[in-house]
């Protein structure tokens, strides 16, 4: 979620405003580090997430499922 420049809250924003099916689909990763906005944003969308550290397993596994998502609708 942190990242320079921007936060991936806001890069999600502004990825849903164009292309609100890709937007859909993204994975947020994060180390734990919250601000506010990103807490706020976080509790409005229903994406999936996937808190450091993690098993590349299942980043793995929830990158494989957008994928499918992608090619099914």
């Amino acid at each position: 979620m942190m990242m320079p420049g921007m936060t991936g809250a806001e890069l999600h924003l502004r990825l849903n405003e164009r292309d609100p099916k890709l937007a859909d689909k993204v994975v947020f990763m994060t180390g734990g580090a919250f601000t506010p906005g990103v807490t706020s944003h976080l509790e409005r969308v229903t994406n999936a997430r996937i808190a450091k550290p993690f098993e590349p397993s299942r980043l793995r596994r929830l990158v494989a499922e957008r994928v499918a998502r992608k090619n099914t609708g």
